[in-house]
């Protein structure tokens, strides 16, 4: 009923992706690719899975899976993987939903001759373009910064991004801290975090480290996370946590890092990124994010398709500012 389409293997959406396949196992070939898979007229949903070798479901960027469910029980998680109603995603917690009158992604519909596809989308950071993919090529493409068309209707509301790391090559740091918003609410807490970059099983074990750990108490979030270095300028293994907000003009973020501790203004991170270093430079260092408003980080409308004929097929893929991605199952069009 569905595919691994994304893993720490790479995308298997088409030929040419941004996340192409590393494994000493080699490259994807085309035969394999969701593009060959529907123009052959099959029908399938579309998952992330981490399959990560160091034993770290989840790490963050290597592939995850939303699926919608008419319940949080295993009888109904398994429903809604089975009638293909998924999204797959490569780290960021989104909420990336497209339906045909009523029928959502992985749902069959019947041949019409005018076709609304209506679009949804809560993103774990600022959008770059929703792609509407119909029938293998893009058929349209949607830019919320020319386009604005927010969920919600709260200005205050935004996403803070809290990333750590750094230092030189080859070293790590044990973070242990909190994160707090003066003047702010903190609604949830998501942690984007890494497991160890194994390529291969064989390589051997990981570093060790104990798990990394994130807790929300009151109006404060707490962490303890070990950050490797980045090993090059291509890979990355920051850890990060991600926390949705309310956080009025006047707010103030706090972070602590062990003794280290830093007030940053809210009006300062929605003019831009702020970071620093624990110490000299090749120090570990960390980064808050800015804080996007909610037309960045959210879009709701419709797109008209015209008619639908029996074999075509019509999905979402999002891209963040990021490179973090979100792609839905297809809807499928069958007599």
């Amino acid at each position: 009923p569905f595919v691994e389409m994304l893993s720490m293997h790479g995308c298997a959406e088409e030929s040419e992706t941004a996340r192409p396949y590393l494994h000493s196992m080699g490259p994807c070939d085309g035969d394999g690719t969701v593009r060959h898979g529907l123009g052959s007229g099959h029908v399938f949903g579309m998952v992330g899975n981490t399959d990560h070798h160091s034993a770290f479901p989840g790490s963050y960027g290597h592939g995850r899976t939303a699926a919608y469910a008419h319940g949080a029980g295993r009888e109904a998680i398994w429903a809604a993987l089975i009638g293909r109603h998924t999204t797959a995603l490569t780290g960021d917690s989104m909420h990336l939903l497209c339906a045909i009158d009523g029928a959502i992604q992985g749902s069959i519909v019947v041949p019409r001759d005018r076709a609304v596809l209506d679009i949804e989308a809560v993103a774990g950071g600022s959008i770059d373009a929703i792609d509407v993919i119909r029938n293998g090529r893009l058929a349209h493409r949607i830019t919320p910064a020319l386009d604005p068309s927010p969920v919600g209707t709260d200005p205050a509301e935004t996403l803070l991004y809290l990333e750590l790391g750094w230092g030189a090559r080859g070293s790590s740091h044990r973070w242990e801290g909190s994160l707090r918003v003066e003047g702010g609410e903190i609604l949830g807490v998501e942690p984007r975090f890494r497991g160890g970059e194994v390529v291969s099983p064989l390589e051997g074990r990981d570093g060790g480290h104990a798990l990394p750990q994130v807790e929300l108490d009151g109006d404060s979030v707490g962490f303890a996370v070990t950050a490797e270095a980045n090993p090059n300028n291509a890979t990355v293994a920051t850890q990060g946590i991600a926390l949705r907000i309310r956080a009025g003009a006047e707010a103030v973020v706090h972070a602590a890092f062990g003794t280290h501790t830093v007030a940053v203004p809210a009006a300062r991170l929605r003019a831009g990124a702020k970071s620093g270093n624990l110490g000299a430079i090749d120090s570990p260092a960390w980064r808050l994010h800015p804080l996007p408003p909610p037309e960045q980080w959210q879009w709701r409308g419709h797109v008209y398709l015209g008619a639908m004929r029996a074999g075509d097929s019509v999905y979402l893929r999002l891209r963040q500012t990021n490179a973090q991605m979100a792609w839905t199952s297809p809807i499928f069009c069958r007599a």
